[in-house]
């Protein structure tokens, strides 16, 4: 009798049966965790991200912190497609540094995390270099990498993080200080995001309608 593992993060293993091969047992077990994952609540995938995200910012992050919203805050979702979207911020030393926009939902049978936009706070510049000096890492490589971190402990398949080109953001940006254009704030935009995805190994790529998305996916 064959014995096939499912990925570490479930922690569990399940006997094959004496008629299948390996390939027609791990083909099975998809379908089975597919079906698990579709009749998971909203409500249960968001907690469980919340928990898992206090102690993968802790850990992640010295002297700061990310916070979400709780889920019975959230004034709007869509149930039917097992999908929300909301707000997470990322604090240094009690000072907000910046924000993501993020979804949680499950598509097709697979837990997703979204991360549609992240933004600076821009009065808070200097705070960004002590935040560096701390952690090893600029502040939106330490929050996106905190995100991946807690989806995949969370059990989720994949994040995908939104092309900042293919978004309304980029083509209306806000130009907001003295000197600055549309082109300039555009530049800024592309090279934020272009680093977070490096430095995030997001590797894979994905077109949902007119969006762009880079991907990481787990094994």
């Amino acid at each position: 009798m064959h014995l096939f593992y499912v990925p570490k993060r479930k922690l569990t293993k399940r006997r094959l049966s004496p008629s299948e091969t390996p390939a027609e047992g791990r083909t099975r077990l998809k379908l089975e965790r597919k079906g698990l994952v579709q009749r998971t609540s909203l409500q249960r995938v968001f907690t469980s991200f919340s928990n898992k995200l206090k102690s993968v910012s802790g850990a992640n992050i010295k002297n700061g912190r990310i916070e979400i919203p709780p889920f019975t805050t959230l004034s709007k979702f869509d149930v039917s497609s097992k999908a929300t979207m909301f707000n997470c911020h990322l604090f240094f030393k009690e000072s907000p540094l910046g924000q993501a926009r993020i979804g949680l939902g499950i598509r097709k049978g697979k837990k997703e995390l979204v991360i549609e936009q992240i933004q600076g706070h821009t009065t808070f510049l200097g705070k960004y270099r002590d935040f560096k000096e701390v952690n090893q890492k600029a502040w939106n490589v330490s929050l996106v990498q905190s995100l991946i971190d807690t989806a995949y402990k969370s059990g989720f398949d994949r994040v995908l993080f939104r092309d900042i080109e293919t978004s309304f953001d980029y083509e209306e940006p806000h130009v907001t200080r003295n000197g600055e254009t549309v082109e300039s704030v555009r530049r800024k935009m592309k090279a934020l995001y272009t680093w977070t995805k490096k430095d995030c190994n997001f590797t894979k790529d994905q077109w949902i309608g007119p969006a762009h998305y880079w991907v990481r996916e787990f094994p």
